[in-house]
């Protein structure tokens, strides 16, 4: 009787330690959660929303929005949309620390000195409502202007729709706040240049998304 009294004790506690290690088990990754996210949204270090995340600009590890015709390489950003009034809206990427643009300001100097231009387009974007806004439109052209963003801080640029297009013989680019001597061997056809707004008044890096 005393035998089985012990047996069903010694039982009673293997039970219990089975319990507790069970407790401390890590659970395997194949068995965590996994939750799906309809939309991701960037924000700054300050928790101010910038934007909700459109698409992604693909990779990997490329800039593929090819600044002056050729892949960069570099973080691949996430794209926000905005609009400033009386303009049309445009589309530009973000990545950990700064605003990137889709096309480079365009010098005739050799040092980004002088009247910044922006080449003539024929990249093609998806859509946006451009009613109410005179963009001039022809067969094949985007939906959404082309973006530069450059000094000071990060301000925004793009073609001015109305200026009329000129002849240059590029001397120089700027991308990503450096500026690049080019030799280029003949003339090409750019636009001035309006400033829209700089971002960096409203949003303060580092981002990220939430």
């Amino acid at each position: 009787m005393r035998q089985n009294a012990t047996h069903a004790v010694v039982i009673s506690a293997l039970f219990m330690l089975g319990i507790v290690l069970h407790a401390f088990t890590p659970v395997p990754s194949w068995a965590q959660s996994l939750k799906k996210r309809s939309q991701l949204t960037v924000v700054d270090t300050k928790g101010k929303k910038v934007g909700r995340v459109l698409g992604i600009a693909v990779g990997p590890c490329l800039n593929p929005w090819g600044i002056a015709g050729v892949s960069i390489p570099g973080a691949s950003p996430v794209l926000v949309a905005f609009v400033v009034s009386g303009h049309p809206p445009f589309v530009i990427g973000v990545v950990s620390n700064h605003f990137i643009g889709n096309a480079p300001l365009v010098f005739v100097s050799t040092d980004c000195s002088g009247q910044p231009f922006m080449r003539v387009s024929t990249i093609f974007l998806v859509g946006a409502d451009l009613r109410g806004y005179d963009w001039p439109a022809t067969e094949g052209s985007s939906l959404l202007p082309d973006v530069a963003v450059g000094s000071p801080g990060q301000t925004v640029y793009i073609p001015d729709p109305i200026a009329p297009l000129q002849s240059i013989t590029e001397g120089s680019l700027l991308v990503y706040g450096t500026c690049t001597p080019v030799n280029a061997s003949s003339p090409s056809d750019a636009r001035p240049v309006l400033s829209l707004i700089d971002l960096e008044r409203f949003f303060t890096a580092p981002f990220s998304l939430h």
